[in-house]
């Protein structure tokens, strides 16, 4: 059962294929068709063959989860990100940073964050340890599931946060430009000015 947002209803879906793509869509994966239930009263629930647990399905599941690990939220001075989240600890401090079309890490030796202003965070990628862009296009993996993986891991007592440093995914694409739009009153006036760009008379006072 999918969400259609901007329509405000909800659809049947069949599932085709199971891709990495761009996760800042408009409508969401509700269940599966068994799952869905009307009440008596009318209203729509998703009763789970399986319970959701700690599975993480939404950004918001994904920041319980790293509060629940102690890090700590910070609004970014930039506007390339939308949240970003700290750790510090004495040897290691990371840094995990949202974008809309990706979560970008970065670690910094010792227990200081640069860039904190009370709140605000300005990240500066030349900065700490390893600066690392993850990408939701063709990642290849749950991003979900593999940045709760590195904020476990930077508590650790002896992380190893070599797998966390190489980058997932890529930039997506751009949509295609739209077409445009036929102009059939300039196609009229090229065929009769020869194309000159002048404006052509037609009769009546009528020019094009």
């Amino acid at each position: 059962m999918v969400e259609m947002a901007r329509e405000e209803t909800v659809k049947v879906a069949e599932l085709d294929s199971v891709e990495f793509l761009n996760w800042n869509c408009a409508n969401s994966i509700l269940g599966k068709r068994s799952e869905f239930q009307r009440t008596a009263d009318g209203r729509q629930v998703i009763d789970r063959d399986v319970p959701k647990g700690d599975s993480l399905e939404t950004l918001g599941d994904l920041f319980d989860a790293l509060k629940d690990m102690g890090w700590l939220p910070f609004r970014p001075t930039s506007s390339v990100w939308k949240v970003v989240f700290v750790k510090s600890l004495p040897r290691l401090s990371g840094l995990i940073a949202f974008r809309k079309n990706g979560i970008d890490f970065q670690a910094f030796d010792g227990p200081e964050i640069p860039g904190i202003t009370g709140r605000q965070i300005t990240i500066s990628v030349g900065e700490g340890r390893c600066f690392v862009r993850n990408w939701y296009y063709h990642s290849g993996v749950d991003l979900f599931d593999f940045t709760a993986a590195f904020a476990s891991e930077l508590v650790c007592d002896d992380p190893d946060l070599e797998p966390y440093f190489h980058g997932t995914g890529q930039k997506p694409p751009k949509p295609p430009k739209p077409e445009a739009e036929r102009d059939e009153l300039a196609e009229l006036r090229n065929a009769l000015n020869g194309g000159t760009g002048e404006p052509v008379y037609l009769c009546d006072d009528v020019w094009i």
